[in-house]
């Protein structure tokens, strides 16, 4: 389905682009998949509940590979004794 494409590509994007990556997985566009099932024929249902569930997993891979990413930020050391301006 053309819309499930859309969707992906803006969500793997998103994951890439924020700063706190789980957010994604709650995003409007996903829900929106979600509640398309409902309103599909018996018979699409499964296959494209399918393609939503494995949609939410690429999720989540793409997910933990960013937070592994960004844990992994090199920040410079605070000096907590230094004097405030």
């Amino acid at each position: 389905m053309e819309k499930l494409d859309e969707v992906r590509a803006l969500l793997l994007s998103r994951v890439a682009e924020v700063a706190e990556p789980r957010s994604v997985l709650r995003s409007a566009e996903l829900r929106e998949l979600y509640g398309i099932i409902a309103t599909l024929p018996a018979e699409e249902r499964g296959a494209f509940g399918k393609q939503v569930n494995e949609l939410k997993q690429e999720l989540e891979r793409a997910i933990t590979a960013r937070e592994d990413e960004l844990s992994k930020v090199d920040l410079p050391p605070i000096d907590v004794t230094a004097p405030m301006d």
